[in-house]
């Protein structure tokens, strides 16, 4: 990842200040360059509305979407447990954890997905919700 493609995501995600500019707009730029700069193969993003519920915010590409709901629907996988502790959840293999969220993790390897890294989204300690980045590779995420 060069320093210009840093500084070009910046720059993108200020030019959403625009007033034409929604928070959905917002979401979906955040984690087509979440994609873009950290080299995933897909992200989705979970946010709290104000009922208190985790809903999905974004998701690229749409695979993905399908992925996340059903991650929403059976109440179980690495975006909520993430969200829940306020800290990341890594799964380098998806092949692996049958056992721990089978539902979601059949879905995500049918999506041609083989690992998830999920990071919490905080605000001022409070957990707001999660970005889940998808791999199409077992494995972590580089440096």
């Amino acid at each position: 990842m060069a320093e210009r493609d840093v500084t070009g995501a910046f720059v993108a995600l200020a030019d959403t200040l625009a007033a034409d500019f929604t928070a959905a707009d917002f979401h979906e730029l955040l984690i087509t360059l979440c994609v873009e700069l950290l080299q995933v193969s897909a992200a989705g993003l979970v946010l709290v509305d104000g009922r208190g519920a985790l809903g999905l915010a974004a998701a690229v590409p749409g695979q993905s979407r399908t992925v996340e709901m059903t991650q929403l629907a059976e109440a179980e996988g690495p975006g909520l447990d993430c969200h829940r502790t306020g800290t990341p959840v890594s799964c380098t293999d998806l092949a692996a954890v049958g056992v721990r969220w089978p539902r979601f993790a059949a879905a995500a390897r049918a999506a041609g997905y083989l690992s998830v890294h999920s990071v919490p989204l905080l605000l001022r300690g409070e957990a707001l919700g999660a970005m889940d980045l998808f791999g199409a590779a077992a494995g972590g995420l580089s440096a």
